[in-house]
């Protein structure tokens, strides 16, 4: 990359970053039409923008939107690509809104994706122990752990926690 274009990529890495922020900013605020407004910016410059369709979606269901955060929350799953975060923070969202049928559905969607590494196996016992399928979770993060991945660690403390508290 020349040094021109490499200057015009970090401005807009910048610039999409900001938006990010200011965002975040008016949600805070309670600022939730700006908060949309900032988002639909971003996804009006990329399409395929996982995190605001995720975003943007958040803030419909704060605000009771519903069919429009359902509507977001599944073009941020058509676009997430491997962001286990993005399925994860939609289910913790519906739970929080009473949606629990809803929530668990994405979580099974997080399922479909074929894990290639440790991290992602780290992910899918995470998935399996939110789903409260605890067997599946230990065999999960088990092959994380015999793939080195520290995270699974963490999980599999949780894991054990909460079935010697059950």
């Amino acid at each position: 990359r020349s040094s021109a274009a490499s200057d015009v990529y970090k401005r807009q890495a910048e610039e999409i970053d900001i938006c990010y922020y200011k965002a975040a900013a008016q949600f805070a605020k309670k600022d939730y039409d700006g908060a949309i407004e900032t988002y639909t910016s971003l996804i009006d410059y990329d399409k395929e923008n996982a995190n605001a369709y995720y975003l943007r979606g958040s803030v419909y269901l704060d605000t009771d939107k519903k069919d429009k955060a359902f509507k977001d929350y599944k073009n941020a799953v058509k676009y997430a690509g491997r962001e286990y975060e993005i399925y994860e923070g939609i289910y913790e969202n519906l739970t929080n809104k009473g949606e629990t049928e809803e929530a668990k559905n994405y979580l099974k969607k997080a399922l479909d994706i074929k894990p290639k590494d440790g991290a992602d196996y780290a992910e899918q016992g995470h998935v399996y122990y939110l789903l409260e399928d605890y067997t599946q979770a230990k065999s999960s993060l088990d092959r994380a752990i015999d793939k080195d991945d520290k995270t699974a660690l963490l999980y599999l403390a949780c894991l054990l926690y909460t079935s010697d508290a059950a």
